[in-house]
């Protein structure tokens, strides 16, 4: 993903962690970074470096300097074999090692350096804060449903108190930790820091350093009550002014909004993109159909499965039946049971609970409650959300409050907010390198100038 280019090189710090402790307790502890930047493996890569046949891993294209992969005395164009004694054959494979790690954990790394295998032993420094010219990163967490989260702040370092933007991201599990070229929403978090704002990002419970299991287990109104905390965080920091806080959600991130919204005063501003404007039953089963053409699924097919998971949505998400129980009960519905619920337990990579508590909010209600400005964003090449569903949310809230909400199409923007020209081009091209597009900053920053001008 190529992002938006700041005037001001970040700088990473190792940075003591500013933490807002909890009933005593120590500090949430950071994760651990190796400090390095990874590339996979090509056949003259492997050739360069006589790597043996049998061991494959991912070779470092950079370090950063004070990095523990610098103190373990790794170096450009190292490949890393193994880590902690698992082995690492992609990118990836180090990212998930690391993850389960934390700053000041024991680690071993096993590396083909010059031509042979070498075993570095050190100590994993924290995660680094980012800082540049205008703005500094704090590392602060909250306590929720008995676990602590991570939030991490863009704070001015201009004196005062700052509008404030509050990012709430899509569905699944992933860290907002780490500097913001290389997280999800970067560009966005560039923008508003660089203009003056504060900008706030909460890691949900079991990612980056937030306590918590399995992101499968993650519950929709667990998830709801993390961000109602992060806001009563806010509104105690010395740099934030509680009269000029908004939020912006994206994809699932846009239904937890507006509840957020309509049940908190101090947000000003909600702004959502690529979101649901229906029952989340209503929507899933659209979604299907639209997805399901896009494949190329034979008409008649899809007609078959969308008739029969409009009898199986009912009978798990009200009823709450399992699916296994659906297939035992009704075995001519078992094939599409199976089929929409391949493990029985998750949906989209979520837990099936999850979407049972999204589906018993009246979402509607909840916008027609909501007095703060909206803006209700589209993309033209977003296959995922629906786009008529975004003008029927902003004539929710004009239905009650007048000339509160906006709507806007984005030209050639698809649901992971890259450039495309179609819903079938940006289908055809899931998974593979995309450029983000500028255009949401720049509708985001206009229509946010009411509570920072220039």
């Amino acid at each position: 993903m190529t992002h938006v280019v700041c005037r001001f090189a970040p700088i990473l710090v190792a940075t003591a962690v500013l933490a807002t402790t909890l009933h005593g307790q120590a500090p949430l502890p950071r994760r651990g970074a190796l400090g390095t930047a990874l590339t996979a493996l090509t056949d003259s890569s492997r050739a360069a470096a006589a790597l043996p046949a049998t061991d494959s891993g991912p070779a470092i294209t950079a370090l950063t300097p004070g990095s523990t992969a610098t103190a373990m005395g790794m170096r450009q164009g190292d490949i890393i074999l193994a880590l902690n004694g698992a082995p690492t054959r992609t990118p990836g494979d180090v990212v998930q090692a690391l993850a389960r790690l934390r700053a000041g954990q024991s680690i071993e790394v096993q590396v083909w350096s010059d031509r042979q295998r070498v075993t570095r032993r050190g100590t994993l420094a924290a995660r680094p804060l980012e800082r540049t010219e205008r703005w500094e990163t704090l590392a602060e967490e909250i306590g929720s449903a008995g676990s602590r989260q991570r939030v991490l702040v863009t704070k001015p370092l201009a004196s005062g108190r700052h509008p404030v933007l509050l990012v709430i991201g899509g569905i699944g599990g992933y860290s907002m930790d780490g500097p913001v070229a290389a997280i999800p929403y970067g560009p966005i978090f560039r923008a508003f820091a660089d203009a003056g704002w504060a900008t706030v990002r909460v890691d949900k419970p079991g990612q980056g350093d937030s306590e918590g299991g399995a992101i499968t287990t993650l519950r929709f109104e667990q998830e709801l009550a993390g961000y109602t905390k992060a806001l009563a965080h806010i509104a105690r920091q010395p740099w934030a002014d509680t009269t000029r806080v908004v939020v912006f959600g994206h994809s699932m991130g846009g239904s937890f909004a507006p509840i957020l919204a309509s049940e908190h005063a101090m947000i000003r501003g909600v702004a959502v993109e690529a979101t649901i404007g229906v029952t989340f039953a209503e929507y899933w089963l659209i979604n299907l159909r639209r997805q399901l053409e896009l494949g190329g699924t034979p008409p008649a097919q899809v007609d078959v499965l969308l008739r029969d998971a409009a009898r199986i949505m009912p009978l798990v998400m009200e009823e709450q039946q399992s699916p296994a129980a659906v297939a035992r009960a009704h075995p001519a519905l078992a094939a599409s049971t199976t089929a929409l619920f391949p493990d029985g337990e998750t949906l989209s990579g979520m837990g099936i609970d999850f979407f049972r508590e999204l589906n018993a909010r009246n979402m509607a209600a909840h916008w027609s409650r909501v007095r703060a400005k909206v803006l209700v964003m589209a993309g033209e090449a977003d296959f995922v959300a629906t786009r008529a569903d975004h003008p029927r949310i902003a004539a929710i809230v004009n239905a009650a409050q007048p000339g509160r909400a906006t709507y806007r199409l984005l030209e050639r923007t698809d649901h992971g907010l890259t450039v495309q020209e179609s819903e079938a081009s940006a289908f055809a091209n899931v998974g593979k390198p995309a450029t983000f597009n500028p255009l949401i900053v720049e509708v985001l920053r206009e229509w946010a100038k009411e509570w920072a001008p220039g």
